[in-house]
């Protein structure tokens, strides 16, 4: 049997907001995620600002099996390096809280 691995819980995340009626007016994509352990998504969200999008990353915590979520209010990505905003805006959740850390997504991407 074919297992999703350390990408199940971004798997499952991802899902979750896809069919969050929250998001329905949000314009963004979602972009693979990756910090040397953990491999998640990233959930790009459009702005006013064409050019500078805010950034919300999901992914298991590489110390555990928590979800952890990492946030900046511009682009990110692994090959530009990430910022020190997008480091020390970050917030856990048990391994079992989706619906907490759909939540917490669903607030960062609305606000």
């Amino acid at each position: 049997m074919l297992k999703l691995g350390n990408f199940e819980h971004a798997d499952k995340i991802k899902c979750m907001l896809l069919q969050d009626e929250r998001l329905k007016d949000i314009e963004g994509n979602f972009e693979a995620f990756e910090n040397c352990r953990e491999q998640g998504l990233r959930l790009i969200v459009e702005t006013k600002d064409i050019l500078n999008p805010r950034t919300i990353a999901f992914a298991e915590q590489r110390n555990g099996d928590e979800i952890v979520i990492y946030y900046s209010n511009q682009y990110e990505s692994s090959t530009l390096g990430y910022s020190n905003q997008f480091w020390e805006n970050t917030k856990c959740f048990s391994c079992n809280n989706f619906e907490g850390a759909v939540d917490y997504i669903v607030e960062l991407a609305t606000k």
